[in-house]
């Protein structure tokens, strides 16, 4: 901020200096320095400074509220204080006050029975018990009771307890009542009651019983009900009656009863009409506030404190239950209401102020930001001068709710924004108040007096005037006048407090300091001194202008040429007044001849333009001109310059190097028609040549023209050719002249394209080419051109849309290359050539072929099997010839075996074969057939035979004897028995040898032996390390190469053997005396033999245990 003010400074006292220098010496003038342009600048602030005004006080009211439900005693109820705002009151708002209390006086019973009047029928058989002081339940504290007598007695009899609670300051509440009773009896015989206990609010009795023969002896029990008391339409205020005791349900002879009663209660809820049953606690300043009741349920607190917080506050209270003696305490709803209050100044652009800007009204704009806070209720009021009007408010969403404003107008000096048309955001507010100046003026002294004007000249002197409102106190105010530049810049000003209504500036006298121009008069007044304070304003503007005498003058005023030669015209034009030039003037000119236009400024107040003399004959010419500018003397001279004619003859001006193009395309060159003397331009003039293509002149009206020539179909032998053209020229006045241009022409650069370049065929086949003749670059089609082809056989060319078609014969052509050259042409364009190499190439054949009669593709796969004999025949066929050939050779090859076909008859080739192992494995075998013969191509025709392994049946034997699959052998551990086995191939009908068959059991494999007669023999021992006991599932496995492997199954089944269990050293009675250690000895042996039994589980087990016998050999066993 201190920078600025230094610049401004600088440049005011750089402009002051330049005034004092320039400006006419005149006593009345009033010049300002540095140290007052600062209150000058402040003074006229409008629109470049954020503010120039004063700020107005915004009054943000609110009410804050919020809302609780189901509010216990202790808990708190609080609202949120915001920074800035003050609290000034606070309203507690209570719905639905309640409390739950046991409205039985001494239910206890804990020290008498007083409080209870007890009434029955039948004194003598149905009473009270006297107080019980240690029979209480549930601490042996005090308790009552009633007793029955041995007699008879009837349906209805009753004694009960009875106690009446007058509630005259009490409403029911809506909500749940529960009446309680602990009852106990110690004896009982032959007594039909019941043991009730009821409440009487108005003339509704509700009750709830127990009946007495279901009472157990000697337990305390409780007896309960909960109900809604205004559902069964008990209103309160009034009297509660509550009993308990005996009735009799029904006539009855003699029994007995005792019943103790005990903590009986009657908990209502109710809604109170009291003051001062709750207290809330301000816990910022802590003070209890009192409850006021306004009706059943319903009151307030008041807290009359005001409060300001630093930052965002939260305000709370604690609500207390005032009232002792009660089982639950509830407030249905309470609404912390609390009336707040937030000042702040308005601003523009975050600076504090206003801001006016002048006009016939003055307009004002003040803005502030509003933040509106969850549960604050809005509304605003805004202290305004009387005399504004405010015309726009916009809110926070940039709507106008002017209209809903109250007080906007004049007169009024506070304004209200409604609640309902708040909204948080930036407002802009604009308002229009009087203008307190109601006229300013411009007066010339005419030698006489002073008369209002607009135009000054130089040398007038001239004075300012403002007339101010008369209703207006003018002591520390503040009026301004300031005179501006045409460019905007100051000119002069002053500032100062007036001291009349009328006020006088001036007087000034227009010097040279006053350049030509609109002058533009600001007058404004403030009602303060500081803008801070502003809120009147009073403003003027006008215009005048100052204007200055010319001259006119010509540099040359006389000219005499010939036509065509330049003629450039100048004159000059200046201020009378200042005798200086004037720049960028609207200067035009006008001939004798017709020639008009305007003039170019070129400097120091000189004018020029370049006249066109070429079509002038001979003869005087003259020139006008006239000179305009605003703020000066218009000028206008005829005839103020001179132009004499003269003649000379005609030349042409060529070029002279060859003009060089392409063919079907336009050569172009420009000429010049000249003066022969003066060498200047001459036109227009009339041109022709004698080229023999289309050709144009283009006349550009100045003495040059273009010439173009067609070059279409030239050169017309395809190679590059020059060309002589003659140029004809002449004029009236001016003679005739010819001159000569050269030409060459390039021929059109070419492509000639064919689809290939090698061609590689059967002979007698027909050879098809196409070629195109294309411009080089683009591409595009030569049409119309010529093809010519060489060829050393019979040939035929078709012309086509895009080229030609070209069909080449091959008959009578040995097997050989060959080249055919191709060639392309037009007139204009490159000759092409193009060739192709011709290859012609053996003739291709196709092999029939059938396997066992079936003929068969290439790749097919036949199935067979190992021994079967396959038959193969073939047929060569020539593909161009259309026949079937003879006397080549056909090869059957597979791996390393490979045979010739034979052919019988013609043209039929076959043999056979025997797919043995050793030439042809199981499986896939790839087989290929092979054709060759001289001037056809070698033919290779390939399948594939599948060899599928023969299939094997097996004849097997035990002990001998034939058994089939599934066989069962029956057997015991350690038994042997022979098992014999051979293998029969299916298709070869004969039994195999060198293959391998396999016992298995299990884990446990045995290869067999082979021995005579392809049979496989082996003995197999039954043993406990092969064998489990039952069945066991065997087989038989065949395998050898190229044959199925097959297998033959039968169950081996091995019977349990009996084990003989004898003792060693006792005889089945073991006997010791006590803690002897006592060594018990078995021996296990087969049943039937000696044979130990080892490695068995011996288990024992007796009244003092289990356990595992110990294996120590030979069948001994021992624990």
């Amino acid at each position: 901020m201190i920078k600025k003010k230094v610049t401004i400074s600088i440049l005011i006292v750089l402009f002051s200096l330049l005034m004092l220098i320039n400006v006419n010496d005149n006593r009345n003038v009033n010049y300002y320095d540095s140290s007052s342009f600062e209150q000058i600048s402040n003074d006229l602030k409008t629109s470049a400074s954020p503010v120039n005004g004063k700020s107005l006080l915004v009054n943000q009211y609110a009410n804050i509220s919020k809302s609780y439900n189901n509010v216990k005693s202790g808990d708190n109820v609080s609202f949120t204080l915001y920074d800035n705002w003050v609290s000034q009151n606070t309203t507690i708002n209570y719905e639905g006050v309640a409390q739950k209390r046991d409205i039985v006086t001494n239910g206890a019973f804990d020290s008498d029975d007083s409080g209870w009047l007890f009434k029955t029928n039948i004194p003598s058989n149905l009473d009270k018990l006297s107080w019980q002081s240690t029979r209480g339940y549930p601490d042996s504290d005090g308790c009552t009771g009633l007793d029955g007598s041995n007699t008879a007695r009837f349906a209805g009899d009753y004694g009960y307890f009875e106690q009446n609670v007058t509630l005259q300051n009490e409403v029911l509440r809506d909500d749940i009542a529960t009446f309680s009773l602990n009852y106990n009896s110690d004896w009982f015989i032959s007594f039909n009651a019941s043991l009730f206990m009821s409440v009487i609010i108005g003339d509704i009795e509700i009750n709830h019983s127990v009946y007495i023969p279901d009472i157990p002896l000697d337990t305390w029990l409780t007896l309960i009900m909960n109900y809604n008391p205004i559902s069964y339409g008990q209103v309160l205020p009034g009297v509660a009656t509550v009993r308990i005791g005996l009735i009799m349900n029904e006539d009855s002879g003699p029994g007995w009863v005792r019943i103790y009663l005990d903590n009986f209660k009657y908990e209502l809820w109710s809604e109170s009409n009291e003051n001062g049953i709750i207290k809330a606690l301000d816990n910022q300043f802590p003070l209890n506030h009192t409850y006021y009741n306004t009706t059943f349920g319903e009151g307030y607190s008041f807290i009359n404190t005001e409060r300001t917080p630093d930052l965002d506050h939260q305000i709370d209270f604690t609500i207390y239950s005032n009232k002792s003696g009660l089982s639950d305490f509830n407030i249905e709803a309470i609404t912390i209401i609390s009336h707040a209050i937030k000042k702040f100044n308005t601003t523009v652009s975050n600076n504090l102020g206003s801001l006016y800007t002048l006009g016939e009204n003055i307009s004002w704009q003040v803005e502030f930001s509003l933040t509106i806070n969850n549960d604050y209720h809005n509304w605003i009021f805004i202290e305004k001068p009387s005399d504004w009007e405010f015309v726009n408010v916009f809110d926070g969403f940039e709507d106008d709710i002017v209209d809903f404003c109250i007080g906007k107008g004049l007169g009024s000096t506070l304004m209200e924004i409604p609640s309902n048309k708040i909204n948080a955001g930036l407002w802009k507010l604009e308002a229009i108040s009087k203008n307190y100046i109601s006229n300013g003026s411009l007066e010339v002294w005419n030698s006489i007096s002073f008369e209002n004007t607009q135009k000054l000249n130089h040398g007038n002197i001239f004075g300012l005037s403002a007339s101010l409102n008369n209703s207006l106190l003018l002591p520390n105010t503040r009026i301004n006048c300031s005179i501006y530049y045409p460019n905007a810049s100051l000119f002069w000003h002053t500032s100062r407090e007036p001291t009349l209504h009328d006020e006088k500036f001036g007087n000034f006298t227009v010097g040279k300091n006053m350049t030509v121009g609109k002058y533009s008069v600001v007058i404004n007044w403030v009602n303060n001194q500081s803008f801070f304070e502003i809120d009147k304003v009073g403003f003027a503007q006008f215009e005048f202008t100052v204007w200055h005498y010319t001259n006119l003058t010509a540099v040359t005023s006389n000219f005499e040429q010939i036509a065509g030669d330049p003629l450039l015209l100048k004159v000059k034009y200046t201020d009378f007044n200042l005798n200086s030039s004037i720049h960028f003037a609207t200067m035009t000119y006008s001939s004798t001849f017709g020639a008009s236009g305007t003039m170019v400024y070129l400097g120091s107040g000189v004018y020029f333009i370049d006249v066109d003399t070429n079509s002038l004959p001979l003869g005087d010419y003259y020139f006008s001109f006239n000179a305009s500018k605003s703020f000066y003397e218009n000028q206008t001279i005829v005839n103020l310059i001179h132009l004499n004619i003269v003649a000379q003859p005609l030349d042409l001006e060529v070029p002279h190097s060859a003009l060089e193009g392409n063919a079907n395309s336009i050569i172009s060159c420009r000429i010049n028609a000249t003066g022969a003397i003066s060498g200047t331009k001459i036109y227009p003039v009339n041109l022709t040549t004698d080229w023999f293509n289309p050709f144009n002149i283009t006349d550009h009206n100045n003495g040059t023209y273009t010439l173009d020539f067609s070059t279409f179909n030239i050169p017309a032998s395809g190679f590059l050719e020059s060309f002589n053209i003659e140029i004809f020229a002449n004029k009236t006045n001016y003679g005739s002249t010819n001159e000569f241009i050269t030409l060459l022409v390039h021929p059109l650069s070419t492509v000639a394209y064919v689809n290939t370049s090698l061609v590689s065929v059967n002979s007698n086949n027909i050879i098809n080419l196409k070629v195109n003749y294309t411009t080089e670059g683009s591409s595009e089609i030569i049409t119309g051109s010529n093809c010519t082809v060489t060829w050393q056989s019979s040939f035929l060319i078709t012309p086509v849309s895009d080229g030609f078609n070209i069909k080449l014969f091959t008959s009578g052509l040995a097997v050989d290359y060959y080249t055919v050259l191709i060639k392309l042409e037009k007139a204009g364009y490159e000759v092409a050539f193009e060739s192709v190499t011709v290859i012609l190439i053996e003739q291709d054949v196709n092999l029939i072929v059938s396997i066992n009669s079936g003929d068969i593709t290439e790749n097919t796969l036949v199935d067979s099997f190992f021994q079967q004999t396959i038959n193969i025949s073939a047929r060569i066929y020539a593909v161009i010839d259309e026949e079937f050939i003879s006397g080549g050779i056909i090869t059957l090859l597979s791996n390393n075996f490979q045979k010739n076909l034979t052919e019988m008859p013609s043209t039929y080739f076959s043999t056979s074969l025997i797919l043995d192992g050793a030439d042809f494995d199981s499986g896939i075998n790839t087989i290929f057939l092979r054709f060759e013969q001289a001037n056809y191509t070698t033919k290779i025709f390939p399948f594939q035979l599948f060899i599928r392994a023969q299939n094997v049946n097996l004849t097997t034997r035990i002990n001998h004897q034939k058994v089939h699959e599934d066989y069962l052998l029956e057997g015991f551990f350690n038994q042997e028995f022979l098992i014999s086995c051979r293998a029969f191939a299916d298709i070869e009908s004969a039994f195999l040898s060198g293959g391998n068959i396999t016992f298995v059991n299990g884990d446990y494999e045995f290869e067999l032996s082979e021995n005579l007669d392809y049979w496989f023999n082996q003995t197999i021992l039954i043993s406990t390390s092969s064998f489990s006991i039952g069945p066991n599932y065997a087989y038989l496995r065949f395998q050898q190469n190229n044959y199925t492997t097959t297998i033959f199954t039968f169950q081996v089944f091995v019977n349990q053997l009996e084990i003989n269990v004898d003792t060693i050293d006792f005889e089945g009675l073991v006997s010791g005396p006590p803690g002897e250690t006592i060594l018990i000895r078995l021996n296990l042996t087969e049943t039937g033999s000696s044979n130990y039994v080892e490695n068995a589980t011996v288990f024992y087990s007796w009244n003092f245990g289990a356990g595992y016998f110990t294996y120590i050999g030979s069948g001994i066993y021992e624990k």
